[in-house]
């Protein structure tokens, strides 16, 4: 509904309106990664399983999760650096020095999308490498062992690197720059 408000009222125009269409888009791939994360998942005798055959699947759709979980943080950054920069320019034209530039440059906005489309390509890979894509409590992301009795430090290191860690910092960042 928002998309189609924006589109209509043709507020797209203006660049931090862009800066909501990218995050909605964002946020509308991770609801849809979360929808089709739990497709190859069943319940037997009260255990959560893969479907026969759906390792692989389940696998790709926690990466497609990761990614989509990803590009919603780098939006949601870009719109607070977007803020810091409003703000900082109202100081200034507080204190009496003269603005900067009023617009954001198409070249720098591209650069902007690029980095929230391929940046969360960069590293999300990882778990691959061990096999950690996978079952993960009720829906596929990223295991956090290997299986029922082995250890849990590859696992919870990848999560906690890949994404509890860096959300923590995205979180701090967010309100600081909020109360700024």
């Amino acid at each position: 509904i928002a998309l189609a408000v924006i589109i209509l009222s043709k507020a797209y125009k203006r660049h931090v309106i862009r800066l909501v269409i990218y995050f909605l888009v964002a946020d509308t791939f991770q609801a849809i990664t979360h929808i089709i994360d739990v497709t190859p998942i069943e319940h037997v005798n009260g255990e959560v399983v893969v479907k026969e055959g759906a390792e692989g699947l389940c696998a790709f759709y926690g990466f497609l999760d990761q990614i989509a979980l990803w590009m919603c943080n780098v939006a949601i950054i870009w719109i607070m650096l977007y803020m810091l920069w409003i703000a900082n320019k109202l100081q200034r034209i507080q204190r009496g020095v003269s603005p900067t530039k009023n617009k954001v440059s198409i070249k720098t906005e591209l650069i902007g999308l690029c980095f929230l489309l391929f940046f969360p390509l960069t590293f999300n890979w990882i778990p691959f490498i061990w096999n950690m894509y996978g079952i993960s409590g009720l829906w596929c992301w990223i295991k956090e062992s290997r299986g029922y009795c082995e250890e849990y430090e590859l696992g919870l290191t990848l999560i906690f690197t890949l994404f509890y860690g860096p959300l923590i910092v995205i979180v701090t960042f967010s309100f600081v720059s909020l109360m700024a």
